[in-house]
């Protein structure tokens, strides 16, 4: 009698997993055939929002512009964690290694993220010590976005630093702030989907709580293993180590471009293509704006 409950069990217990695994494949499936719908009418609001913000002059319309593009930056960037998530969840997301400056995947976020912190007033450090690594470029500056955009977004006074430390076999990686900090009984949930240390609220403003979901799939993705120390009120340090690699060979020197603006498209002829009307005519009115 025994024996039949547990094979009941079992059963039951087999085909709930089926089902939530049928569930899960059902989202990915979801996410990965409608991104595109779903990215058009969004990058198709954000060319109208820009084009509208250059030809605006009366300050309290362009007030309402800011605040526009503001909401359709969040909207995109919560949007594309979703995106992630759904590609390495459906293994549509392969690494390319390279060895390549480790410097080189840090020159977007330190400009990008320098300011952002400055408008918090808190103080950034991203070392510029010069190690030659392996590893794909375009998945560890992702790894590296969401760990600085982490700690900016849960530090309210301090410093944020990202440093550079020379092991045996590699280069350890860490980002150290001075925010919140993880209480110990939640370290082991921060990387689960949809958990926030700190935001009771859901308050959209500090995203979904994907970004340590995406850095754990992409660590596990590169072969690298996050370590966390954090204690609540101290702050947090999150490190992975890197192998090191080689650099490719020089490439060779072109002639410099004219010095014109980027932005002077005076005279220019520009071909769109695009699937998607709206994008065209966004793309149309952006551009045209700039003397296209």
């Amino acid at each position: 009698m025994l024996a039949e409950k547990l094979a009941a069990q079992n059963v039951d217990l087999q085909a709930a997993r089926d089902q939530a695994e049928q569930a899960n494949r059902a989202k990915t499936q979801f996410f990965a055939a409608a991104s595109h719908d779903l990215r058009q009418p969004l990058h198709a609001m954000g060319l109208y929002a820009s084009a509208l913000a250059e030809k605006i002059q009366y300050p309290e319309v362009a007030s309402i512009v800011k605040s526009i593009n503001t909401s359709v930056h969040a909207l995109e960037s919560l949007f594309n964690e979703l995106l992630d998530i759904s590609k390495l969840d459906s293994g549509a997301i392969k690494p390319n290694l390279s060895g390549f400056a480790v410097q080189d995947v840090l020159a977007k976020p330190r400009g990008e993220f320098t300011v952002e912190a400055a408008a918090k007033k808190i103080g950034l450090h991203i070392s510029e010590e010069a190690h030659a690594i392996h590893s794909d470029p375009v998945l560890l500056e992702r790894i590296l976005r969401n760990l600085l955009s982490n700690a900016i977004r849960y530090t309210t006074e301090g410093r944020i630093e990202l440093t550079l430390e020379r092991t045996d076999n590699g280069v350890r990686i860490a980002v150290r702030d001075t925010g919140i900090g993880i209480p110990e009984e939640h370290r082991q949930r921060i990387f689960e989907e949809f958990f926030q240390v700190g935001n009771p609220g859901r308050t959209s403003k500090k995203g979904l709580g994907l970004g340590l979901s995406i850095v754990q799939r992409l660590c596990e993705l590169l072969g690298y293993a996050v370590h966390v120390e954090s204690a609540a009120g101290q702050g947090s340090v999150f490190s992975f180590e890197v192998p090191l690699g080689e650099l490719p060979a020089p490439a060779p020197v072109r002639p410099r471009a004219s010095s014109a603006s980027p932005t002077d498209l005076a005279g220019k002829l520009i071909v769109v293509v695009d699937d998607e009307e709206p994008i065209v005519d966004g793309m149309k009115v952006l551009l045209s704006g700039r003397g296209a």
